[in-house]
């Protein structure tokens, strides 16, 4: 699974929701609560800065983690060549 923790504010959602649509981010699993650095995925994720993105395998163990989509692409693409 990938994923996404949106530190945004509740009066952020359209905005949000707006960009995952603009950059074609569907194919992650966005977690969003609106009360940013004390939503609780961000807080079981240890997220304190965006992005903050996260590879899980079919247990649900974090596998990998990154700052960026380049490196995460870079990770994927070593997994799976």
């Amino acid at each position: 699974a990938f994923v996404a923790v949106s530190l945004d504010k509740h009066s952020d959602r359209e905005k949000l929701e707006e960009r995952i649509q603009a950059k074609k981010l569907t194919a992650l699993q966005h977690m969003f609560s609106g009360n940013m650095n004390l939503d609780p995925a961000a807080m079981e994720f240890s997220v304190s800065e965006v992005p903050k993105l996260f590879v899980l395998d079919p247990s649900g163990k974090i596998i990998y983690t990154a700052e960026s989509f380049s490196s995460t692409k870079d990770f994927l693409d070593k997994l799976f060549l």
